[in-house]
């Protein structure tokens, strides 16, 4: 019970702040600036707590959702129905994950970036021209390195993934 309280606390800890972070693999690279606009949101995994900067205008539409899931080892973050991030400790591997995408039979998938520490794809929703994109990005913070995907159940389009994207890269120590 300690520790449920102890969560819940970090997750409610809101606050802006400036982003001085670096992403992906074990090479940084520079984030977008949090702006004004921006709401901190303190989250807890595997006893390491950091910031992600969400938009405020996502933040003010729904409630903000995060579910620590430790027996699949990740953290859920949802707001409504248009952001969906799944958050794990370890980095994917991001060849591997291409591959399986390039080799999926029920969806036709699209890379539409690609990089040492991401992979954004297009997933065709089959016999329909709608499509849905999801990402894979791999990101640092202190040397702690951490997965972050869209849910895969969700209907994302791609303003809204990249939106997610952005604040997958916004990872950093809680300050």
């Amino acid at each position: 019970m300690k520790r449920f309280l102890q969560f819940l606390t970090a997750v409610t800890l809101i606050a802006p702040f400036a982003l001085m972070t670096s992403c992906g693999g074990n090479t940084p690279a520079e984030n977008p600036a949090a702006s004004s606009s921006d709401t901190a949101i303190a989250v807890n995994l595997a006893n390491y707590v950091f910031d992600l900067s969400v938009p405020k205008e996502l933040v003010g539409t729904d409630m903000i959702s995060i579910i620590n899931n430790e027996q699949m080892g990740n953290l859920e973050v949802s707001i409504g129905k248009k952001f969906g991030l799944l958050i794990s400790e370890g980095h994917a591997r991001i060849p591997n994950a291409v591959e399986q995408l390039e080799q999926e039979t029920m969806f036709k998938n699209t890379i539409m970036e690609k990089d040492s520490t991401l992979v954004m794809f297009q997933r065709h929703v089959p016999d329909q021209q709608k499509y849905h994109v999801h990402f894979v990005q791999n990101v640092l913070v202190n040397d702690q390195k951490f997965c972050v995907r869209t849910r895969q159940d969700g209907l994302f389009n791609e303003q809204e993934a990249n939106v997610m994207l952005t604040v997958a890269r916004s990872l950093r120590p809680h300050s």
